[in-house]
């Protein structure tokens, strides 16, 4: 989707944005973010990750980006903080400047460059076992962006406190009563909040916006077909499901008003599954039993097969047209036309119903996901 696209769906939606903010530290693994960022991606307009795996790996690979020059700059002042590398950057920037570089300089400019297609190779391949391919599609649609945490303004390895500063920030942010953004906590940010919470740390959180993304994004990953679907996939899906989504959405309200008096924790995700299982799941047969219906219906194959004349059969066949495509044809038959007509009307009233169950997003995007 191109990010035109992706901002006219964010106008059409409400610009509803979730910030997922996770702290689990799996090695440089982006597996939970991906996971997370899916779900919320079936449910939100605009997705920000929030996690220092994900910075890191951003700013790794914000080294690979610009002409040859700029990443041997880049380079040299990652050299500058190594033991008596201080005036590597000044030396680069000499060779750099030479328009007649000398023998000598000539080759350590080729000692540079390969340096540079060393750090690059290595940074590609930490990106590709982070499992960042998969964040990178969501990226470039423009759907989701990656909160740097302070850590482009880190320079020593002790200022890495900034990084803890502006995550505990930003969960006080995000469960303020002024907040823009509904937060997704993994495990850890989850208990950092709860930590804050009773802290007294958090003075007017309103945690309504946490608990419907985290109703939301519990229904979605309990979803069949939810832990295999590629993010491409993913992408396709909610392009194609808006309606049904502006549904879902309130559906999810609903939830989270009878969730208010329930703590976090344990506690908050047995009453999700209680709902699931009282308002969720009975709402859910109501879909499959309905679109069942349509199995009972003729097809147009067998209507207009038993109403159309051989001829026109015939015709019909040796124009190369389907099932699909009788119905169009009033000419082949009145009996079939009426049959075909009915059928159509039979299934767009079916169909029309089970669209309108507030549930239906659920199980549309399972079985998008399923087929695909």
């Amino acid at each position: 989707m191109s990010k035109k696209r992706a901002k006219r769906q964010e106008s059409k939606l409400g610009g509803l944005h979730v910030t997922v903010i996770a702290l689990g530290m799996d090695g440089l693994s982006l597996s939970r973010e991906t996971e997370m960022a899916k779900a919320a991606l079936l449910y939100a307009d605009k997705v920000t990750i929030a996690s220092p795996n994900a910075a890191l790996l951003a700013a790794m690979a914000s080294l690979t980006v610009g002409d040859k020059r700029q990443r041997m700059q880049t380079l040299s002042q990652l050299a500058s903080v190594l033991p008596d590398g201080e005036a590597i950057p000044q030396v680069v920037e000499h060779l750099l400047a030479q328009k007649h570089p000398s023998r000598e300089e000539l080759l350590m400019l080729r000692q540079l460059e390969s340096s540079v297609a060393q750090l690059e190779a290595v940074i590609e391949t930490q990106l590709a076992e982070a499992g960042a391919g998969e964040l990178s599609l969501a990226i470039a649609s423009g759907l989701v962006d990656i909160d740097l945490l302070g850590l482009d303004e880190v320079r020593e390895v002790r200022d890495f406190d900034v990084v803890i500063e502006r995550v505990v920030s930003l969960i006080e942010t995000t469960v303020s009563r002024s907040s823009n953004s509904h937060p997704l906590f993994d495990g850890s940010s989850g208990d950092l909040l709860g930590a804050m919470l009773n802290e007294g740390k958090i003075k007017d959180a309103a945690l309504g916006s946490a608990r419907k993304i985290s109703i939301a994004s519990t229904l979605i990953a309990s979803l069949e077909a939810f832990p295999n679907a590629s993010m491409d996939v993913i992408l396709d899906v909610r392009e194609r499901l808006g309606d049904a989504l502006i549904r879902f959405r309130v559906a999810v309200d609903d939830l989270s008003r009878e969730t208010r008096e329930v703590p976090s924790g344990p506690a908050f995700e047995a009453e999700v599954r209680r709902l699931y299982r009282v308002k969720v799941e009975p709402r859910m047969l109501e879909i499959r039993e309905l679109l069942s219906e349509l199995r009972a219906v003729p097809t147009l194959a067998r209507v207009a097969s038993a109403g159309v004349l051989p001829g026109a059969l015939a015709f019909v066949v040796g124009a190369g047209l389907g099932a699909a495509d009788w119905v169009k044809l009033a000419s082949i038959g009145g009996t079939a036309s009426a049959a075909a007509a009915k059928e159509y009307l039979k299934r767009r009233d079916v169909q029309s119903s089970a669209r309108r169950n507030e549930f239906y997003f659920l199980y549309a995007a399972d079985v998008a996901m399923a087929r695909a």
